[in-house]
């Protein structure tokens, strides 16, 4: 069985194999917009890996000795599930797949590994504090980052969400997606209308230099800008204080390297960047009819898409 699928083959229609993310991107791909080049694991993966060592079973078993209304017990409980699905076994068949999947596409080279959720199962996710990404990864340990992702579906909210609706726990499954690094000189977030107040003729913009995985992850404070849509205006821009910028490490993961003193008041994006980016939201937002969060990533001055969502998602 095929469990890997190329960015530039997903539709509109693959949001059940493929998850909403990973859709969105192959949306764009076809529509001619640069994000980086990819595949996907197919939500297939995660069940035929937990049927592979009959996971599901276990798993009810553990929680069926859980005390559910107990938190430092089901903290306990999600912790071991979570350990049980990063260390276990999967099938030699995708193992083999993605390796080869990779190498064709960059050998020797390093990789992010996101989560594509088929269907968002509670509230605010962002609030789980388990990382969805995970980049600086080399190809002989995709499949680690690989069940370090479907390991996200393990945690404590999730599990308690899932206890209070009744959900069948062997219903679910998520894809992930798999791209190269892209080596950052600046990345962060866009929103084609005000995060704040939905206004509409207002774009928004946070980054910073290097990755942009700080920006999006609320650890340090990005530089903000805000442009008119109307008139390409910028009305607003912030810039802060900043002391290091993340990069891919060496030998794989990612590190924190200074920044020097002159330009850590310096802005993360040139003028011209902005508008270039502003002018790329309003062409997302105008495929999709509707406001995007945008994720983006600029290398030698050309701009990669690397995520975009409705902003009422």
């Amino acid at each position: 069985m095929a469990y890997i699928i190329a960015l530039d083959q997903i539709t509109l229609q693959d949001q059940l194999i493929a998850g909403a993310k990973a859709v969105s991107l192959g949306e764009l791909v076809r529509a001619g917009f640069n994000v980086p080049r990819g595949f996907v694991v197919r939500a297939s993966g995660y069940r035929d890996a937990f049927d592979l060592v009959e996971m599901d079973e276990q798993i009810a078993a553990r929680l069926a000795r859980t005390s559910m209304e107990d938190p430092i017990e089901l903290e306990s409980t999600a912790k071991e599930i979570r350990a049980w699905v990063t260390g276990m076994q999967l099938p030699q068949a995708l193992v083999d797949e993605i390796e080869t999947t990779a190498k064709k596409i960059v050998a020797d080279y390093f990789f992010v590994v996101r989560s594509s959720l088929i269907a968002q199962d509670i509230p605010n996710p962002n609030a789980t504090r388990v990382p969805r990404a995970h980049l600086g990864i080399p190809t002989k340990k995709i499949a680690d980052a690989l069940r370090q992702i479907w390991s996200i579906l393990w945690d404590t909210r999730r599990i308690y969400f899932r206890y209070r609706k009744h959900s069948d726990a062997r219903d679910l499954a998520i894809a992930a997606i798999i791209q190269p690094v892209i080596a950052a000189d600046a990345a962060g977030l866009m929103f084609t209308a005000s995060p704040h107040s939905n206004a509409p003729d207002e774009i928004h913009i946070d980054s910073t230099f290097g990755l942009g995985e700080s920006v999006i992850a609320a650890r340090r404070a990005p530089d903000r800008f805000v442009i008119s849509k109307p008139t390409r205006e910028i009305r607003a821009r912030t810039i802060a204080n900043k002391t290091v910028r993340e990069v891919i490490a060496r030998e794989g993961g990612v590190e924190s390297v200074g920044i020097s003193e002159a330009d850590q008041d310096a802005p993360s994006l040139t003028d011209a960047q902005l508008l270039a980016l502003a002018e790329l939201g309003m062409q997302i937002e105008n495929h999709f009819h509707a406001p995007q969060d945008i994720e983006w990533c600029i290398h030698d001055d050309k701009i990669f898409l690397v995520q975009t969502r409705g902003m009422n998602r």
